[in-house]
């Protein structure tokens, strides 16, 4: 039975302390401990969701501290106070380099803190989440940050630059993104099993790593001509020759800095390339949705903003060029 971990944990939390006396850093220790297991249990090795509950838990703990209570601060005893006061820290406190902490970092620490109240309620440690009695406008709030693609005009710039600071496939790899809309998880596991004759093309059908959904995912003339020369390599060798994601990153700054690529641009920006050229074309949302493997359209339509605001400023800059006369 998957997540039985998960219960035992929960049922050896129970033992020795009575419901709700359990410290709330052990319970959020144990939110981020069942995180990894369900990650383990469905197949990805890195489990970023754990890894937030334990960043909110330090949080937590200065908190717990600056209020002068003790680290087994119960979590039963968490309040609408408690959750009002640990949201308002959250805007003062600091990240690891001593600056303040992004507001989406705070939006998803204080989610984490939600998430584990939210567990508490369902294996019946506390009756209710005290954290739903904050008004609106205490909590955190997410906010949308841009996101960073190439133009048309920047992608042939870069296509004609040649790459001389990496050794590997990053650029082949990175150019290869723009044209399928690949993450660096899924291009760094693409093996050439995953990669399979459909009719007179070739399709990719990989599970992915973040959503661990089956993607099925065309391939283009220009992904076809990226792809290294398989050679004698076998189903189950990798397609591109990738190191470390750091390293990869390294090596396409260089690129971008001897392209003239001022912006900030990261591995993950080649897929947001892929999603505006597609809607620039006037490809419908829902194709592109499905091409990138969203499960809501809703995340797509965030892509169809940005090729929007591009018409608009298109458009835009066409004031002041002309001069009329006075009707």
């Amino acid at each position: 039975m998957k997540h039985t971990t998960h219960h035992n944990k929960e049922n050896r939390a129970d033992k020795g302390a009575d419901k709700g006396r359990i410290p709330l850093l052990d319970w959020m220790r144990i939110q981020s401990e069942n995180a990894e297991q369900i990650a383990l249990e469905a197949g990805r090795s890195r489990a970023v969701n754990a890894k937030s509950f334990l960043s909110a838990s330090k949080h937590l703990a200065i908190y717990i501290s600056s209020i002068g209570q003790k680290r087994s601060f119960p979590l039963q005893e968490v309040d609408k106070t408690f959750c009002r006061g640990f949201a308002q820290y959250l805007g003062q406190a600091q990240n690891r380099r001593g600056g303040k902490l992004s507001s989406n970092s705070r939006f998803l620490y204080f989610s984490k803190f939600v998430a584990a109240l939210n567990a508490a309620v369902r294996a019946g440690y506390i009756p209710s989440n005290p954290a739903t009695l904050l008004d609106k406008g205490e909590r955190p709030r997410f906010r949308q940050t841009e996101r960073s693609y190439l133009t048309e005009e920047e992608l042939q710039t870069l296509i004609d630059t040649p790459n001389t600071h990496s050794g590997g496939d990053v650029a082949r790899a990175f150019l290869f993104s723009c044209f399928c809309g690949l993450r660096w998880s899924d291009i760094s596991t693409l093996v050439w099993g995953d990669i399979r004759s459909q009719g007179d093309c070739l399709q990719i059908e990989k599970r992915m790593v973040k959503t661990r959904e089956l993607l099925y995912l065309p391939l283009s003339r220009e992904a076809v001509f990226l792809l290294p020369e398989k050679g004698g390599k076998g189903p189950l060798d990798l397609v591109f020759n990738l190191q470390s994601y750091a390293s990869a990153s390294i090596a396409l700054k260089k690129w971008l800095r001897d392209a003239g690529i001022s912006k900030p641009v990261t591995f993950h920006s080649a897929r947001h390339t892929f999603a505006t050229l597609l809607l620039s074309q006037q490809q419908d949302l829902y194709t592109v949705s499905k091409l990138l493997g969203h499960k809501s359209i809703k995340v797509t339509q965030i892509y169809a903003e940005v090729v929007d605001r591009k018409k608009r400023d298109a458009v835009n800059s066409l004031s002041g060029i002309f001069s009329f006369p006075s009707r």
